[in-house]
């Protein structure tokens, strides 16, 4: 049903690639990663890319006869239209990043002035995409092809819904101090997909134990038999960890400390002592590092050692910080400035949950893995 759907997905996020690779090389936006010294390099790849999308997108409006679907929507409850709203879902989210990643030099050519769009605005604009499309990765498998009906649904919500609730509750109530709805709302609908993967994976667990299967063969067969749909979800577990590493922001904290020697700071339950400082002499570049005794609880953890460098060709700082990484979360540690008499200044900042998107990447990969393994007795027509 949505074949032509399908290519235009696929040749925006080829033709995006080369968009984004013109912007960053050609300098177009300020990047680490420019090159370019003149700017007929920037006009022959933005003819490449607009040359690329010409062509693809004139073929498929040629075959566009032949992509027209046999069948039609027949109820807006249904799996089908919950792939139409999550696609129109993701074009909204290209809209927001493509429109606040070329503001600078569209306000730039309209009045001269460049006004740059900072990550809050990217937030909170993105955010009213992204929790839809959280939902819809817990709702979407659980609503049938072609028609479903609204008493079914609710039957099978029931759980889910109410874990999700009661994590929203939670979290509410543990953050009230400094609550952050949007945070709240993530780890809410987080609960209620996780539910909902973990409710699909029991029921069809049960379901083979019931011919003699024990659970471990029965995970095993139906990871096999029905791959795209068990691998799915194991993809769609992954999205929950982003989005829970995500949220950790609306925890973060930073500090901005100047310190003697000897002296400490607290920040959530960490104890860091500043020691002292040397001179970093290298051949290319100075400095210096700081030795900070990081504690937890009384308890000591680490001797941390950010660095502060001046290279000297190019006359460019750099600053090397010092992390404590745990699963909950990452601790970092920069120097920004010695003082002549020996103090420090330091910029603390603690990550919560961080690591959670590194997490839901690997389970991404891994649930890919799953989809597409090849399964020789399926391709056997068994």
């Amino acid at each position: 049903m949505l074949k032509t759907w399908n290519l235009v997905l696929i040749g925006l996020t080829y033709v995006l690639c080369l968009f984004g690779t013109m912007l960053t090389r050609s300098g177009l936006v300020q990047s680490v990663h420019a090159f370019a010294q003149t700017e007929i390099f920037g006009v022959l790849f933005l003819g490449y890319v607009l040359a690329s999308a010409a062509l693809y997108f004139g073929l498929v409006l040629w075959r566009r006869p032949q992509l027209r679907a046999a069948n039609r929507l027949e109820s807006v409850l249904s799996r089908e239209a919950g792939f139409v709203v999550n696609n129109w879902l993701f074009m909204g989210l290209l809209a927001i990043v493509f429109w606040g990643t070329l503001y600078p030099k569209i306000s730039e050519w309209l009045t001269e002035q460049e006004i740059l769009l900072g990550p809050g605005w990217f937030n909170a604009l993105a955010a009213f995409v992204a929790l839809p499309l959280l939902l819809l990765t817990g709702i979407g498998p659980l609503v049938a092809w072609r028609r479903a009906t609204p008493a079914s649904l609710r039957r099978q919500l029931r759980a889910p819904v109410a874990a999700g609730a009661l994590m929203a509750l939670g979290v509410g109530f543990a953050t009230r101090a400094d609550l952050e709805p949007i945070a709240v709302a993530i780890w809410g609908i987080a609960a209620l997909v996780t539910t909902t993967i973990a409710q699909e994976y029991v029921r069809a667990v049960r379901a083979r134990m019931r011919h003699g299967e024990s659970p471990l063969a029965a995970l095993a067969t139906l990871l096999r038999k029905n791959q795209r749909r068990y691998g799915g979800y194991v993809v769609h577990l992954g999205v929950v960890f982003l989005f829970i590493g995500f949220a950790g922001a609306a925890l973060d904290e930073e500090r901005l400390e100047t310190m003697a020697p000897g002296e400490a700071v607290e920040l959530n339950g960490y104890r860091l002592e500043y020691r002292t400082a040397r001179a970093l002499p290298a051949q290319h570049y100075g400095g210096a590092v700081a030795r900070i005794a990081l504690y937890e609880d009384g308890k000591p953890l680490a001797m941390l050692a950010p660095e502060k460098r001046m290279y000297w060709l190019e006359q460019q700082p750099s600053s090397i910080p010092a992390v404590w990484s745990t699963l909950g979360e990452d601790l970092y540690v920069i120097l920004t400035a010695i003082e002549a008499d020996g103090a420090a200044t330091l910029k603390i900042r603690r990550n919560p949950l961080v690591n959670w998107v590194w997490i839901g990447g690997f389970t991404f990969v891994i649930g890919t893995v799953l989809v597409m393994w090849p399964h020789p007795e399926r391709r056997g027509g068994a």
